[in-house]
């Protein structure tokens, strides 16, 4: 396995796993403001790294975009 490649599967991980712990978060607790706000923090994260690691399957600078 490349470098790249273990790169992609850890920022998919990463992004698969944020947001299974804002998805249990928001079960134990929805009406908590901590809980919301971890949430809306887990779902960015998740996103985030989601996107990083596609970009990163990306072949120029156009696709990636």
């Amino acid at each position: 396995m490349t470098l790249l490649m273990s790169f992609y599967v850890a920022c998919i991980n990463n992004a698969i796993l944020n947001f299974i712990l804002g998805f249990i978060t928001l079960i134990k607790g929805k009406k908590v403001l901590l809980n919301q706000i971890w949430v809306l923090f887990c779902l960015t994260v998740s996103l985030w790294s989601l996107g990083l690691g596609l970009t990163t399957t990306a072949t120029n600078a156009q696709i990636a975009f």
